[in-house]
Order: C-alpha cells, then structure tokens, then sequence
C-alpha cells in the first residue's frame, strides 16, 4: 500500500452522488445540534462580528451592477470613424487591406465597362459622307441605311462646310446615333432601330436681347459705328434702311449722329450673330432722318418713318449696294500703282464680288 496523502483522488461519479443525498437526511439533526452548541459557545463580541460579516456577505451580493466601482469596469470603445469602420480595426492589417482592395475591384470593373463617347466630325470642303463615316469606323451599310431614312438622310448627300456630323456610341461600343448639327439651332438625329435609322428633328429658339448704340461721326461712318460697338453688317443694314434719303458716300458730315436699337441673338449664353434692326435715327447736317421696323400680315418687313412713309424710293440715293468708298473725286490723287500725282475725276465704290 502506499501512502495516503498521496494517493489520486477518484473522480465522483453519479452513484456517489444518489448515495450522499440518500444519507443526508440522517446528519440533519446532528449538523443542527452541532451549529447551536457552537453558537452557545460565541461570546457577545463574536456575535456581533459575525453579523457584521454576513450583511457585508448580503450587501455586496446585492449591489446592482451598475453602481459598480468605476475602476473595477472594463470599458471598449466601439466608436465609428468617419468611414464607418471601427477604430479597433485599425489594428488589424487585414482589415487596412479592405478599402484597397474594393478600390481595385471598382477599377477593374470600369475599365472592363466602357462610358458611352461622341465623336465630332466638323465638315470640311472636299469631304463626303462616307469619308466622315469611315473616319468613325462604319461602313458603307451604315451610309446607306441613313440615307434610306427619308429626306432627311437624302439631304446629307448636300453637307456644308461648317456644320457638323457627331457619332455617339453606347457603353458597348454599338452605334446610338447620328447627328447632323447644320447650326447651334437645328439638329437632325438620326437614330438606329432594327436596322434602319428613325428620324428626330430639333429646332431651338434663341434669346433675342435689344441693344441700343448710338455715335458721332468724326471722319467716317464705318469708324464711328466701329466704336460704338457695331458690326459691319448691322453698319451696312442701317446704310440700306436710309439709303433713300441720303447717300453715305456723299452726305456723311463730320458731326453727324446716329442711334439704333437692333437685336442679337444668343444660345447658351453665347451670341450667335445679330438681329434685324428695330428701329433707326440719322441725323445729318441737322436733318433728323427716323426708321422704324414693321413686319406686314403677309411677313414682308419694311422700314417706314414716324408718318408711316416707307424708307424704301424707287431710286437710291447710291448706285450700288457698297460697303465703303474705296476712293473719292480728287484733282491731285496719288495713282496707287503708277505711284504718279493724276487727277481722279469719279468716286470708288468697295462691294462684294459677283
């Protein structure tokens, strides 16, 4: 045998257990006649620090959990960044790696997805509809079937130079449309639909503002209405409106004033060109001369003045429709190529060729 303080204690098993609760009504009385013998033993004192134990037993027991010592918590701090990831993550490098790796991912699929693009053809002298087309990577099918979409596409046999032909292609490089941009205010789409080309137009309106100019003549009307802002086509529409009444070869006086009120058309902001003349003053030597715009039942448009007297005369005033005198009568002009002083007995009118 060996010893018994150091013999492996056997492990309780479920038999053990049966037979202490079967034996435990036995020791009852004893363990309660035991317990009172020991108490009848305890002098006052004892008594006294042994129920000072037993509500310090009963009070900490009873404490709720939240009245609990501060330095006996165990705080976590759980709060989110701006990112709405936890804080605690950022200890983790696998965790670091997520944000990167869904970038990457994003990348991948963009580049794999294509964005729709246009492509803008400007039109040149010399060049043809199946050139523009073949320039974007389509072939003849394509010219054919839009110009089978009526007269629309007919009419793109006749493309000017400064218009436009523009190409949109989907995110799958597929044709999406065609268009013929002819100026910043008229459009014709031309879109595919099972195999041949359905036909939109759009036609914008612009913003027509009026501007008033006025000027004094110094030296010559095309100068005074160049610092006043005009154009030379505006200049030339005013000559023509008052070119029944007064020569501006001829009549033009130092001193002279004018005042117009035309319009100009804008689109996006931007101006376009100018607009018809609303209304017109001319004085010259002293001699008031008013134009006023009048638009007819029938659309005709004509100038009258303030006793509704048409501008327009049977004659005018100068021969031709000019735009400024190249040379005036002169006795002793320098020749501009013999570069000899001769006399220069007539006026030089500037005008358009043809």
């Amino acid at each position: 045998m060996g010893n018994p303080r150091h013999a492996t204690p056997r492990k309780a098993t479920t038999r053990d257990s049966a037979a202490f609760g079967a034996a435990l009504p036995k020791y009852v009385p004893h363990l309660k006649k035991s317990t009172l013998r020991l108490l009848g033993k305890l002098t006052r004192i004892h008594l006294v620090v042994l129920s000072l134990a037993m509500c310090s037993i009963v009070l900490a027991v009873t404490v709720p959990f939240g009245e609990a010592r501060k330095s006996d918590r165990v705080v976590i701090d759980l709060t989110l960044n701006s990112d709405g990831f936890d804080t605690q993550d950022a200890q983790n490098p696998n965790a670091q790696d997520m944000p990167s790796a869904l970038q990457q991912l994003e990348q991948i699929t963009a580049a794999k997805i294509e964005a729709p693009k246009t492509e803008v053809r400007e039109v040149k002298r010399g060049d043809t509809l199946s050139g523009i087309f073949a320039s974007a990577g389509l072939g003849a099918n394509s010219v054919h079937a839009v110009m089978r979409a009526g007269p629309e596409g007919k009419a793109l046999a006749t493309l000017m130079p400064g218009e436009s032909i523009n190409f949109e292609f989907d995110h799958l490089g597929d044709l999406a449309r065609v268009s013929r941009v002819k100026s910043p205010l008229e459009t014709t789409h031309f879109l595919p639909d099972a195999g041949e080309f359905q036909i939109e137009s759009v036609v914008r309106e612009p913003e027509i503002k009026r501007i008033h100019r006025s000027g004094i003549v110094d030296s010559s009307l095309s100068l005074a209405a160049e610092k006043a802002g005009l154009s030379a086509s505006t200049t030339m529409n005013m000559a023509n409106i008052f070119g029944g009444v007064m020569d501006f070869a001829l009549d033009v006086r130092g001193g002279d004033r004018f005042t117009i009120i035309y319009e100009e058309h804008y689109i996006d902001g931007k101006k376009l060109k100018d607009g018809a003349i609303v209304a017109a003053q001319y004085v010259n030597a002293g001699t008031e001369f008013n134009a006023f715009r009048y638009v007819h039942n029938n659309g005709e448009v004509g100038y009258y003045n303030e006793e509704g007297v048409s501008m327009r005369k049977v004659f005018l005033r100068a021969p031709l429709d000019f735009t400024r005198v190249s040379s005036s009568f002169n006795l002793r002009r320098l020749h501009p190529i013999t570069k000899k002083v001769r006399p220069h007995r007539g006026i030089d009118y500037a005008a358009r060729t043809g």
